[in-house]
This record gives C-alpha cells, structure tokens and sequence, in this order.
C-alpha cells in the first residue's frame, strides 16, 4: 500500500533513495533529476495536482475573473463620466463664448487650483483610458539573464527566441487572439502582416530598423483579458534599442515591469542597467504624454524575476538572495521583498515537459506575482480615475457655491468685502517675500556649509581611491554599446552611481547633516504657520465675498536614495565629437580610472559649473527642506497673483455673470444630486483593500514565518472539534496578523471551506464593503485575499475574536446545567438580534447562527463576522450516511434544499436562546447521532426542543415561535427586539 504523499512527508525525505521509493509508489517520473531538492520540488508538484487540480488553471480563472471585475467597474465608473459630461456639457466645448460662460469660468477656476489643466481634454483622456482598459506590463532584463525562456514559460509556448547569444531586438507587443498573428508598425505608419518565421528573423534582428513593435497576438488563458505583455530590447546593450524603447515609453503608457536579473552573475545585480531603465521610464512617463493623462510611475507596480537560481550553490543561496534585494532596494524606490521572486526557468520547464500540471513552488509564485501585478495596475486605474473625478466634483461644488452666494449679496455689500480682501493681499505680499527671501539665504548657507564638508571628505585619499580605482568590466558599458557620445556617458553614470552610495553612508553617519536637515524642516514650518493665519484670514474674506480660494497642499519629498536621486538629475543623453570607441575597447578600467579622476576634479576644483554640480547633489540630499521652500516659493506667489487676477476679473466681468445665476445654480444642484451616488460607488469598490498573499500570516504559522496560503491551514469538517478558533459547517476561521507597510495589525481571517461550494464571492464582497458597523455589532471587513488552491475568497476582519462558545464555556466554568438570568447572557442576545435586524434591512443573512460562528470579544461583545448573501446551503447527496452533528441549527425548509433566508436566522436563534441562557446546555442532545436524513424527515423537530426545556423556567413561547415550522410565521428580528425592550 502506498504511503499518502503530502508537503510534510515530502519535507521529510532524507535522500534520494528514499525519494525515489515514495515517487515509484505514487507513479511519478524522476528522469534526469539529480538532487534531493530536485526531487522534493517534483513531488510537491504532483502532490499539488492531486490536492489542487490544475494550480496554473486556478491562478488564470482568477485572473480572468478579476478582468471582469474591473470590467464591470469601469463600466459603472464612466457612467459617472457620462453624467458629469451631460452636467458640463462637455461635447463640443472648446473655451470661451457668451452662451457657456459657466462652463468656461470653472474650468478655469479648476486650472487655477491645480484640479485640471483643462477640463475637456482631461475628461477625455481618462474616459478613453477606462474604456480601453488595457494593461501593459514591459518585460526587461539582463544580458543572458532568460528574459524570453522566461516570458515563454508564462505563454505556455515558444513564442520568442531562446537561444543563449539572441536578444531582442523590437518591442514585442504580446496579447491574447483566438488565433495567432502578428504585424509590423513601421515608424512611418506602414504596417505589415509576418509568419512566424519572418517574426523571428525580425525579433532577432541585429540590424538598424524603422519598426516601432510588432503586435502579436495568441490563443493564451494567461493572456484572456486585458493585459498584454511587452518583450523590450536590453537596456544598456545597444544605443540604436535604447534609443527605439525609450520613444516607445514616450509614446505608450506603462503601467507595469518585469524585470529579469541573473542571480548566477557573480556581481549581482547589474545596476547600471536598471538604474537607465528606471531613469528613463520616470523621465519619460510623466504626468501627461502628448497632451495624454497618464499615470505616474509607481514603483509598487514592478516583479523582479531572479532567473537562474539552481546555478547557484545551495551553501550560498541565502548569501546571494540578501546580497540581491540589498541591491535592488538600494536602486528601487520603496522596494518590498515579495516583488523578488528567486526562480529557475530551467527546472519549472522540466517538470512542465513531465506533466503540463506540475508547477513547482517558485513557478507558483511567479504565476502569482503577474496575477498580484496585474490586479493592482487594474485596481489603482480605478481608484485614480475615481480620485480624480471625485476632486473635480468636490472642487466644482466648491466653486460655485462660492459664485452662487457671491451673486447673491448686494453690490455695495461685495465691494466692501472685495476692498478688505485687496488690502490684505498686499499686506501679505510684502511680508512672504520677505519671509521667502530670507528662508532661501538661510538654506543656499547651509547649502555652502555642507559642500565645504563634502569637498574635504571627498579629497580623503580613502575615499578618492573608492571613487576612481579598481573599476571592474561589470560595473562599465560595453564598447558595442553604440557611439562613444553614449559609451563615454555611460561610465560617468557609473561614476555618479559611486559618488551617491559614498553620499547615502556619509549622511547616515553625520549627525551633524541630519540635525542641520531637521533645524532647517522647523524653521520653514514655523515660518509657513505664521503666514498660514493671514492666509486663512484671506480665505475667510473670499469666501464672504463668493470669491474663495485655497493654496495646495504641501507635499513631502520621496524618499529615494542619494545616487537614484543624482541619477534621475542627469541628462539622457550626452554629445560629445571624438570616436575612442577602439582606445575604449583595449582599455576600459583604465579609461574609466582616467575620467572618474576628471569627473571628481571638476567637482572639486572646477569653476561654477562644477560648484553648481556639487551643490545640487547636497540640494537633493537635503530634500526634504528644499522640497518644502520651493513648495512655499511657488504655492504662495501663485495664491496671491491668482486671487488678484480672481478679483479683477470679477469686477469686469459681474454684470455678465449675474446674467447667469440661474445656470451656476442647476450645476450646483446637478453635482450634489451627482455626489451621493459617487460616494456609494467608492464605498462598494474603492474603499475595500485586496491584500496580497505576502501581507497576511496565520498566528499559528508566525514562528515559522510561513504566509497564508489559501485553506490549507483549515482542517476537513469531520476534524472541527479540534480547532481552537471559530469554525461552522461551510466557513473556517484563523487568527493572524495583517502586515502592511511595517505596521502589524491583528486580525481575524473568515474562509469558505469547500463544502460550501463558494468558488466566487465577489457580489458578497460588494455588500460588506457598503456594511455600517458602528453601532450595529459587526465586525469591521477591512478587506478580502483572493486565494487560488481551491480558489475562494478570504474575507480579513479587524481585530480578534473568539467564537460564542469559548466565551460561554469560560463563563461555564464550575457550573452545572443551570439557567441563569444574567445580564450579560441577555445582552449578548439582543444584540445577536440588532445585528440580525440590521443584515435582513440590508438584504444579507447570517447563513449558520450557532455559539461556533457567532464571534464576540474577549469581553464578549457581540461582533458578527458571518454576514453573507441569501443562497442555497449544499450537502453531501448520502445524507443516509451524514450524522446530524451541527446540522441541527438548519431551518427545515434550508436542510430540505430551500435557500438561506432571514427567517431561517431567526429559526437558529430560537435555539441559540437557550444555549445561551442555559449553563453547559446543547440542543438535540441526543439527536446530533442520528443520519441526517431521519432527522430531516422528522415531523415536529420544535417538541423535541421543548421537551428538553421543560424543567427550566425559560420564555418557551418565544423559543417556539422562532422553530414555527412555517418560516412566513416566525418573528422578525425586530418583533424579537420589541418583545423584550
């Protein structure tokens, strides 16, 4: 008989006999397996496929089901488009005429603000931005690193060349088709349709071209939504490629990265290339792309894909995995561990030759990360487009209420108040410039003050030898990289990107920096408070006279290292006139010896270029208060030109507008009408967070430092009684911790078993996120974790919770079977009911009401975590064969095949009445051993209740209105409410 095989019995292996007699067992190849690992990883394989069925397929369902989540959102989003271009009346709007002078007034009051630059284009820009809905993920890498054996992997085919010397050479624009095709665009707007054979030739080609990239299209499940994948040309290989992807990225926007890094590369990671690549997408995807909204660049939406691993020896793997993400956290800006996947292309393709179902733990993983990826790219569409028109919305209201109730005071009243407001302009005017003046000297002396100290540090002899010596091939460009103009610029970025890390330690280690950097935030600070009350003072005058205005926000410096600052700071590109590409060649350290020494000269001992060099890299070390005075230089200034030109224009302009009243009021009425329903859409499908895999850990499993992986952590139904947390017949519950952004918040994670049959529950998701908990004992759902094996949803609630009966089994405790008039006990189930009454107003049922999954505080506070949709309960057909066990708390009616309804709730609390006021009492004691079906077939299961409460001077008559075999006559929960308040 063959021994079962799971994860544990597979990480107990010790060699590889021992391997191979449990694969020869369970019929599983090992053919050119070598080691112990390699064996285990098999294994694991397989026994996945037998617990989960096809993992890829699971992680690809949900993929495609997430495609039709943001799908219908961005459907119901830009309905909201809709309605604010027929409030606008947007269509056809170009600026400034007698008949739309509403129209034309706010939008130049939004520009104003900073709310739109111009409403029409932007409106239209992002609405077409929803409608395409298209996500494009630019996949990168190192020379050599298994760039496209890796994309291949993920395509299920071989789409792209994977022989050790090719490397692309076009961008490869990837998505699905029903069948396969692909087609050249020329950058002269010709286009083309190739074979396969000709996409290759192309895709490889050596060559200069004038291709802008090649859309392919393929039959991929991956691929089965909205997301396209872009196989690009290695940064740092070719100037003629850099030159060609750096145009794309200007031309298209980004949305997400996989970037590909030779673990096995005895250097690490080659920095200089994705620093270039990093520079270039952030100089290039700016806010807006030829007059375009786009997105900014978000560092969270990027996979480091670290290929190659099993070439590295097992002995210095954890070495080699710290020694990367020290690396990339150094170069990536808020870089986090789970966007570093450690991954063997080679072995994930040999077990999928084996079996196409065998997909090994690291494989998994990056199957994961695409999916993880392309869900936050989709979510943070929605949530910015949301964000946007929300702002336009608020600001808008704002606005014309101001214009509104401008219009309506008196012409002497308005002038009045217009005359005061000029006054105080003036007055402020004087005194932030002063004050401005004075704040910048103090910061270009502190300036001055720290390149003094830099200059002597730098001409150290320890640290001039770190900046100029011992230059190695890695850390230097190719001389086939193209012209010497981009060679030479080249080894001045490895220069630079020396120069920062030397930076980044000497201000960690000089207090004397830090505290000039603090004294420097507080002088800026105390001086914007002051000037805020006469700010504030203005505002309060403009918003008498209808004139208001605000000045933004202050915002705070990113948090980007020295040399990723410095970096991002230098050109793209630099010329130069001679050719010393072949000197180059025959000496490259010593080339990049020569120049570094030039480069730090210049720094030093040159004139104002050079002295303007040095003391902008203090400036960007110093970027917090530097951030802050220009914030102050610009914001200001612009707050008082803007409302004098506000005021002046009014004057001119008032008899015209107050022409118009009525019109500014019918917008104002049409946004609040507009609001309410915005905010419910928020509230269902922006304010819920989906946490990734990676932020949440099960309490048990936290000394291991094991993460939440699905239901594998929740035993089957017939093993409940061994939990020590809330279970029910079709929900699992876990402690755990929720870890986002370093901060570690407790929770409770609720998870459909697979007997309920809950495969989706995303409309139940859109309920909770509406759910008001306050003050309606519930617990706070803060978000959901999509889960793959078997896929379901994990819905994560704040705070910790037990079930009802730990709590009653405390309170038990050295007590007989006894009924008690407690208060305590009584309140728990009035407000066990409040919550009922609040779910069936909402529409939603609890579905399973029992001391398991009715969960309470330490303090036995009432918070419910069960909410659910109405549906159908499932069973297992042999119900001959089923013992009644917690089945007994199932209405007739639900246990007869009928959905879950409030009044089967209600049947449920009519027995949890007693097992709440009865010390150590269950109902159907001797029941719960019966076959389910002779329960169900019972004919008055509310005697038998009866019966066992007979000796106990309890409020029966209630209890037995609750078990009415006729659910249209049991109590509501408010009927229950009312009987006893």
């Amino acid at each position: 008989m063959a021994h079962e095989i799971t994860r544990d019995v597979v990480e107990g292996l010790t060699d590889v006999e021992e391997a191979m007699g449990l694969m020869d067992q369970h019929h599983i190849p090992y053919d050119h397996l070598k080691t112990l690992e390699e064996f285990k990883e098999r294994c694991i394989c397989h026994w996945k496929k037998i617990r989960y069925g096809s993992v890829r397929d699971n992680i690809e369902e949900s993929m495609i089901r997430a495609g039709e989540d943001d799908k219908s959102e961005r459907q119901m989003l830009l309905r909201f488009f809709r309605d604010l271009e027929n409030i606008l009346k947007l269509d056809g709007y170009n600026g400034y005429s007698t008949d739309k002078i509403p129209f034309y007034k706010l939008d130049r009051l939004l520009e104003e603000d900073g709310t739109s630059e111009h409403l029409a284009n932007d409106f239209q820009s992002r609405k077409e931005n929803l409608e395409k809905g298209d996500c494009r993920i630019l996949v990168a890498g190192e020379t050599n690193a298994g760039k496209s054996s890796c994309l291949n992997l993920v395509l299920g085919e071989v789409l792209l060349d994977e022989s050790p010397h090719s490397s692309t050479s076009v961008i490869a624009n990837v998505s699905h088709g029903e069948v396969f095709s692909a087609r050249v665009h020329h950058n002269n707007g010709i286009q083309d349709d190739i074979n396969r054979q000709e996409l290759t030739d192309i895709v490889s080609c050596k060559l200069q071209h004038d291709i802008s990239d090649v859309q392919i299209r393929l039959k991929s499940k991956i691929l089965q939504n909205t997301m396209a994948l872009l196989d690009s040309p290695g940064i740092g290989e070719n100037e003629f490629l850099e030159d060609m992807l750096i145009k794309y990225i200007n031309d298209h926007e980004i949305h997400g990265f996989i970037y590909t890094v030779k673990t096995d590369n005895a250097g690490g990671v080659q920095e200089d290339m994705l620093l270039n690549l990093l520079r270039i997408v952030m100089k290039q995807q700016s806010e807006k792309q030829n007059g375009k909204i786009t997105s900014r660049f978000d560092p969270r939406a990027a996979i480091f894909l670290c290929n190659r691993f099993d070439n590295v020896e097992a002995s210095e793997r954890d070495k080699v995995k710290s020694h990367i993400l020290r690396q990339l956290g150094k170069i990536w800006p808020g870089l986090s561990e789970s966007q570093v996947i450690f991954f063997s292309c080679k072995n994930a393709k040999r077990d999928l030759e084996v079996d196409p179902e065998y997909v090994s733990d690291s494989f998994q993983t990056y199957l994961e990360g695409l999916r993880d990826l392309y869900i936050y790219v989709m979510d943070k569409r929605i949530r910015e487009n949301y964000k946007w028109i929300e702002t336009v919305l608020q600001r808008s209201q704002y606005h014309l209420r101001t214009v509104v109730y401008r219009l309506g005071l008196s012409e002497s009243d308005l002038r009045e108040k217009l005359k005061e407001t000029q006054e105080k302009l003036k007055a402020l005017e004087k005194k932030s410039g002063s004050v401005i003046s004075k704040l910048r000297q103090d910061f270009e002396i502190l300036t001055q003050n720290i390149c003094k100290q830099l200059e002597v540090y730098l001409k150290t002899p320890t640290v001039r030898t770190q900046l100029v010596e011992r230059w190695t091939i890695d850390e230097l460009p190719k001389a086939s990289l193209g012209s010497w103009a981009c060679v030479k610029a080249r080894v001045e970025d490895a220069f630079y990107i020396r120069l920062g890390k030397l930076l980044d330690g000497w201000k960690h280690d000089n207090k004397t920096i830090k505290e000039h950097e603090k004294e420097m935030i507080i002088t800026i600070q105390t001086e914007l408070n002051l000037l805020q009350s006469d700010i504030e003072e203005i505002e309060g005058k403009l918003d008498d006279s209808g004139l208001g205005r605000s000045i933004p926000e202050q915002t705070s410096s990113d948090d980007e290292n020295p040399s990723l600052k410095l970096f991002r700071s230098l050109p793209l590109k630099q010329t130069f006139s001679k050719d010393y590409i072949n000197k180059y060649k025959k000496r490259q350290e010593k080339y990049a010896q020569h120049r570094s020494k030039k480069l730090l000269s210049w720094l030093l001992e040159g004139k104002k270029k050079g002295k303007m060099q040095l003391s902008t890299l203090i400036k960007k070390l110093l970027a917090s208060p530097e951030s802050l005075l220009q914030n102050l230089e610009r914001n200001l200034p612009d707050f008082i030109l803007t409302t004098t030109s506000e005021i002046q224009r009014f004057q001119k302009c008032e008899k015209m507008e107050r022409q118009h009243q009525s019109e500014y009021q019918r917008l104002l009425d049409s946004f609040e009408e507009m609001e309410s329903s915005l905010t419910e859409y928020g509230e269902r499908y922006v304010f819920m967070d989906d946490f990734r895999r990676y932020e949440i850990k099960v309490e048990e499993l936290a000394k291991d430092d094991k993460i939440f992986k699905g239901l594998k952590h929740i035993k089957k139904v017939e093993a409940k009684a061994k939990l020590h947390t809330p279970h029910g017949l079709w929900t699992g519950y876990r402690d755990g911790f929720l870890w986002k952004s370093d901060h570690i918040t407790p929770i409770t994670i609720r998870v459909y078993l697979p007997s309920a049959g809950m495969a989706h529950a995303f409309h139940e998701v859109t309920k909770l996120r509406t759910l008001n908990v306050e003050h309606h004992y519930l617990a706070e759902c803060i978000g959901i974790h999509q889960t793959n094996t078997p896929p379901t949803s994990a819905f994560i609630y704040e705070g910790r919770y037990q079930s009802l009966r730990q709590y009653l089994t405390f309170l038990d405790t050295g007590h007989n079977k006894s009924y008690t008039i407690n208060v305590q006990r009584m309140d728990i189930l009035l407000n066990v009911a409040r919550a009922l009454d609040y779910l069936e107003n909402r529409k939603l049922v609890h579905m399973e009401l029992t001391r398991d999954t009715v969960t309470v505080t330490n303090t036995g506070e009432v918070r419910l975590t069960g909410a659910c949709l109405p549906r159908k309960a499932t069973f297992q057909p042999e119900m001959e064969s089923i013992s009644v066990d917690n089945f007994c708390y199932l209405a007739p009616e639900v246990l007869k095949g009928d959905s879950y309804t409030s009044a089967a709730d209600m049947y449920s609390f009519g027995l949890l009445f007693p097992e709440v006021l009865i010390s150590n009492f269950s109902v159907f004691e001797t029941q719960r051993t019966w076959a389910l079906d002779t329960f169900v077939k019972h004919k008055n299961l509310a005697s038998i209740v009866l019966e066992e409460l007979k000796e106990f001077p309890i409020d029966l008559d209630l209890i037995m209105a609750c078990l009415n075999k006729d659910k249209t006559h049991r109590p509501s929960a408010m009927r229950i409410l009312e009987h006893f308040c």
